[in-house]
């Protein structure tokens, strides 16, 4: 008797645009590449993350391993930060299900505030991460 977990069909690849005010996503599940790039102060960000979050939801459950996460944000708001601790949440989840998580986060040269942020919220999750400046 084969007890392994079926075989899922890979997920679409999630793709928003980025603009003034929100990052652009690119999320590959075949590749395990997820990136979020760009300005984060949406004017809805429930609105504008819950199909990025969804689809973490959904990409847990059979995740690339490795899962390689890349944050290149020049600017957040408070409620972006707290859509980002989800986001850490559900790649610490992957991490610690057996699935490799490797955190690149880029920080723009003198941002201090987000340099302080980074090492909070990366502190608290344990996962395997490196920090570049540009």
């Amino acid at each position: 008797m084969n007890s392994s977990k079926p075989r899922m069909a890979p997920m679409e690849s999630l793709d928003k645009i980025g603009d003034n005010l929100n990052p652009e996503v690119h999320f590959d599940q075949k590749t395990g590449s997820l990136s979020i790039r760009g300005q984060s102060i949406p004017l809805n960000v429930d609105a504008f993350f819950v199909e990025v979050i969804g689809w973490l939801e959904q990409y847990q459950e059979h995740p690339h391993n490795p899962t390689n996460l890349e944050i290149d944000l020049k600017y957040l708001n408070g409620q972006s930060i707290r859509t980002l601790l989800a986001i850490l949440t559900k790649m610490k989840k992957i991490n610690d299900g057996g699935s490799a998580v490797n955190v690149n986060w880029t920080i723009p040269d003198g941002a201090d505030d987000l340099l302080d942020l980074r090492e909070e919220l990366l502190g608290n999750f344990n996962l395997h991460h490196k920090i570049q400046s540009n």
